[in-house]
């Protein structure tokens, strides 16, 4: 199953990692103390479990980050979402 991939420029590369800067695009997002349930957060959001109990497509990359002592989960929405 292909998943919608926000676009990217590549900064630097070798044989081990890339470096990627990413497109603005719009995400949804779990901030805690821990990880847990972040995902399943998440996943129930995109599987209509919103305000408009719209399904919405899962897309790459999902990313993770730790900012003073936070865990942020995040997941970028489709091309098609904008602010409005």
């Amino acid at each position: 199953m292909a998943y919608e991939e926000a676009r990217y420029d590549i900064v630097k590369s070798n044989e081990i990692y890339e470096i990627r800067k990413y497109s603005d695009r719009l995400a949804v997002q779990v901030v805690k103390k821990d990880q847990n349930n972040s995902f399943r957060k998440l996943f129930n959001y995109i599987s209509g479990n919103n305000e408009t109990n719209e399904e919405i497509k899962m897309t790459t990359p999902v990313t993770q980050m730790e900012k003073k002592g936070n865990m942020t989960m995040q997941f970028y929405l489709p091309s098609k979402f904008n602010k409005n």
